[in-house]
C-alpha cells in the first residue's frame, strides 16, 4: 500500500480489476459527471455509497457554480430596481415595508450562497 501524507490524514492506494465492459461503463459514466478520469469516477462512486453526505459530480458543481452567480445577481438587480424607482418617484413606497422585504431577500440570497459555496468547496477538497 502507498500511504500518502495531506492535512495530517492518512490515505491508502487500493487497486481493483475491471472487465473491459465494467471500464467502459464506469468511463462512459466518468465522462457524463465531468470527471477526467475512471478513477476520480471510481473514487465519487465509492465515496457517495459510503458517506450520508452526498457529494456531487463535477457537472452537478458546475451547475451549482452558476446558480449561484445568477442568485447573487438576482440580488444586484433589485438593488438597482429600487434605485431607479426611488429616484424617478415613479411609484410612492412604503419604505419600512419595501426595506425589510429587500434584508428578506438579501438574506435568503446570501444564505443560499453561502450553502453552495460550502458544498462546492468539500466536494473539490474530497474529489
Amino acid at each position: 500500500d502507498n500511504i500518502h501524507q495531506n492535512k495530517n490524514e492518512n490515505f491508502r492506494e487500493i487497486r481493483i480489476r475491471l472487465s473491459d465492459d465494467e471500464f467502459n461503463l464506469l468511463k462512459e459514466t466518468a465522462s457524463y459527471n465531468g470527471f477526467r478520469s475512471v478513477s476520480k469516477e471510481a473514487k465519487f462512486r465509492l465515496i457517495n455509497s459510503l458517506n450520508k453526505n452526498k457529494f456531487f459530480a463535477n457537472t452537478e458543481l458546475i451547475e451549482f457554480m452558476k446558480t449561484r452567480t445568477e442568485i447573487n445577481y438576482i440580488g444586484k438587480n433589485i438593488y438597482q430596481v429600487l434605485k431607479i424607482l426611488r429616484g424617478n418617484n415613479l411609484v410612492k413606497i412604503n419604505e419600512d415595508n419595501l426595506k425589510n422585504t429587500i434584508d428578506s431577500f438579501r438574506n435568503k440570497i446570501d444564505t443560499l450562497s453561502d450553502t453552495l459555496g460550502k458544498i462546492i468547496e468539500v466536494n473539490n477538497q474530497r474529489i
